[in-house]
């Protein structure tokens, strides 16, 4: 009987050491996913107000180019780097136009313009009304649904609604899985929770590392650290670009 004693106190302080440490992986998890979300959304407001400043510029630009690539490759019929320079000039125009065009059907990020229609709002509140973090029932409960509850406020403030579903769905996957009861089950759940946090953080940590390589985060902060000189890098930016479109405009006649 004492044997069996031990062996139950054994499991529990095993589950309880589990229970703890997934508990301090999922704050992690949750502290990371706030910063990449608002990291998103920084860069979206910053991606937005590019292209309505100076994206429209690169795009009648690129267009510009590609009409005088095209005029020389016309004049110079026999001249393969000629040819080759017009197609490669006329793809970027495609590619500019292309990205203008879908930023422009894009949503809108947070506090520009009314963000969602009333059926993603009302399946918002029906989501966070059963993963918000103060319905949590213990610790690693309430770190794991503070997780979920940054995405789908992340989700929910870029109009994502497929995403918004696969959270709930998550949700729901986790809440069944935590309705077994058995002590080896439990223990088999809590370790494919922390490999599964496990490299849920290490990809966000990744995409942390995405985000802060790309183009538009570097040309964000350049814009950010002009602004503190009192400079406007973007309106700097598209006038230099509008000179490029008129010496275009006169060298096609």
């Amino acid at each position: 009987m004492n044997f069996e004693v031990t062996l139950h106190d054994q499991g529990a302080e095993e589950l309880h050491a589990r229970r703890a440490e997934l508990a301090g992986l999922c704050a992690q998890l949750a502290d990371t996913q706030r910063e990449v979300s608002a990291l998103r959304v920084r860069i979206a407001r910053f991606e937005r107000r590019f292209f309505a400043e100076v994206g429209r510029l690169y795009v009648e630009l690129d267009e510009l180019r590609a009409r005088l690539a095209e005029k020389s490759a016309r004049q110079q019929p026999r001249d393969p780097q000629r040819q080759a320079a017009a197609r490669r000039s006329r793809m970027r125009a495609e590619t500019s136009a292309g990205d203008y065009a879908k930023h422009q059907r894009a949503p809108a990020p947070p506090g520009e313009k009314p963000l969602v229609a009333t059926g993603l709002r009302k399946l918002y509140r029906g989501i966070a009304a059963q993963i918000h973090p103060d319905r949590a029932r213990d610790e690693a409960s309430r770190a794991y649904q503070t997780q979920l509850m940054a995405e789908l406020n992340e989700a929910f403030a870029l109009g994502e609604r497929r995403r918004m579903e696969d959270i709930l769905e998550s949700w729901k996957k986790h809440a069944a899985r935590r309705r077994q009861s058995a002590l080896a089950a439990e223990l088999a759940r809590l370790e494919q929770a922390l490999r599964r946090a496990a490299e849920q953080l290490a990809a966000l940590r990744a995409q942390r590392r995405r985000l802060e390589f790309s183009d538009m985060f570097l040309l964000m902060r350049q814009v950010e650290e002009a602004a503190g000189e009192g400079r406007d890098l973007l309106a700097e930016l598209a006038e230099e670009l509008r000179a490029r479109i008129l010496a275009c405009r006169a060298e096609l006649g």
